[in-house]
């Protein structure tokens, strides 16, 4: 694996016992366009619910996904994002992503769902009570995702450039051009074009 590569899960986002955003072994490739996209769905979220934007973003259930290369940066990633807050409320997503080695089409092989199950439950630890080096501790241990492959290949070719899905079948996910613009269409589940 290249040198640019990241050897281990990363993560960034807010985490309630931090004042403000956390971020270890993600590259600004990766977290650039992410905070980019999160930021404005997290603004049409608001303009279109007013007062009880907050509740609803934190109301999101986790979503998987996978995203081929270029839609942050030039690796795919895999991973599971979750709606969080910091200390004093502010709110975000909080991310646990990961490189995988990509097809000749750019896509991410994906891991097992034992993996995809592991990063959830860290997450869920980290909105729990997870201090920042506490949660570091916990995703530094994950197993490397390029490791436990699920044997599943993205279909090849098109204009859809990720997939975003709950549970355990990448099947019933749903597809995008890239990342979400609308925090609704997860939120839903509904499906997105």
């Amino acid at each position: 694996m290249s040198a640019l590569v990241p050897p281990a899960a990363g993560f960034h986002g807010k985490l309630p016992g931090a004042g403000d955003f956390v971020q270890r072994r993600l590259p600004a490739a990766f977290v650039d366009p992410w905070d980019r996209a999160w930021e404005a769905s997290l603004a049409g979220l608001a303009e279109r619910h007013g007062d009880g934007w907050r509740e609803r973003f934190l109301d999101m259930p986790s979503w998987r996904f996978a995203l081929a290369s270029s839609v942050c940066g030039p690796l795919p990633w895999v991973g599971v994002v979750t709606p969080s807050t910091d200390r004093v409320g502010r709110v975000f997503p909080l991310v646990i992503a990961s490189p995988s080695t990509p097809d000749a089409c750019g896509w991410p092989g994906l891991p097992s769902t034992r993996w995809f199950a592991a990063v959830e439950r860290c997450l869920c630890h980290g909105r729990a009570d997870g201090t920042p080096a506490a949660f570091d501790a916990i995703v530094s241990s994950l197993p490397d995702a390029r490791a436990m492959s699920g044997g599943w290949r993205a279909p090849r070719g098109g204009s859809m450039h990720a997939l975003w899905w709950r549970g355990d079948d990448p099947h019933a996910g749903t597809w995008r051009a890239g990342l979400p613009e609308d925090i609704d269409e997860l939120r839903t589940g509904a499906a997105c074009a």
